[in-house]
């Protein structure tokens, strides 16, 4: 789990939005990739997201955040080019993951698809916002990573696992803060905008109406193995699992339901109206 930038040697970001005018780039992994290829249809004024056929295949098991905020919270058109990967880390040559880490995504899933679009005349080997800047972003959204700590996860795994997923989770996003307000001083011309995600879900998972997207979320703890991979309908019910999928706040163990995926882009479509806050 986790997209992850880097930037001077600090991981940043759990996702990444760089916003082109009226177009919008996603760089992530399984919590916001719909499976856009960008050799397929490409987002328009009547398709938005491009392809595949909304809301994508994600691992919401509805809608994700990205397919919220294109649709649902957008103030104007907002063509979307997502290019996460499930599975996504920053990069193999610091932990060897998936074939398509953050870093190829950037360099290949988009430049090597849009590079003749925008002409990008970076020259930096060593920052990928560096490169995007090049490429002609200027408007950067950020943001943090979620409690991982608090994801579900089997008993035999014991305690430890998830204070360590707490303490590296604390430390990754002190660095994200940072590195988001080094990228505001580097460059006078860009737009920072960040997102406290952690927050967010924090606020969930102490009580679910402290949204109303997520109002109706009974269990916040553990996920039911009937749903895990999946379901039919977004409100689904197995009798096995007591309640439907969507009253789930985990559809697995580290994937959550829709609803808090909305709560995401809900404020993600605010902090953009309202403009930079870094």
């Amino acid at each position: 789990m986790m997209a992850e930038l880097i930037e001077q040697g600090a991981s940043i970001s759990w996702d990444l939005h760089v916003l082109f005018d009226d177009m919008v780039l996603w760089c992530g992994d399984s919590w916001t990739d719909t499976a856009f290829d960008p050799k397929g249809a490409q987002p328009s004024l009547t398709n938005p997201m491009g392809n595949p056929d909304f809301p994508g295949r994600n691992a919401a098991n509805a809608t994700n955040w990205v397919g919220f905020l294109t649709t649902k919270y957008n103030a104007s058109l907002l063509k979307t080019y997502n290019i996460a990967v499930s599975g996504a880390i920053l990069d193999n040559h610091i932990i060897q993951g998936y074939p398509n880490p953050i870093s190829t995504q950037v360099y290949k899933g988009f430049m090597g698809n849009y590079e003749d679009r925008y002409s990008p005349p970076w020259t930096s080997s060593n920052s990928l916002l560096d490169a995007l800047y090049g490429s002609g972003a200027r408007n950067f959204a950020i943001i943090n990573v979620p409690p991982l700590g608090r994801t579900w996860q089997p008993e035999d795994r014991g305690k430890e696992v998830k204070e360590k997923f707490k303490s590296d989770v604390a430390v990754y996003n002190e660095r994200v803060s940072k590195a988001a307000v080094a990228l505001n001083d580097r460059f006078d011309d860009t737009n920072v905008f960040f997102l406290n995600a952690h927050e967010n879900f924090n606020r969930a998972l102490d009580d679910p109406k402290a949204f109303p997207q997520t109002s109706g979320i009974l269990n916040t703890t553990d996920p039911c193995v009937e749903y895990q991979s999946g379901t039919p309908a977004s409100d689904y019910f197995n009798p096995r699992c007591g309640i439907p999928v969507n009253q789930y706040f985990w559809l697995n163990g580290l994937h959550p339901t829709y609803p808090i995926h909305d709560v995401l882009a809900e404020h993600i479509g605010k902090l953009l109206d309202q403009g930079p806050n870094i």
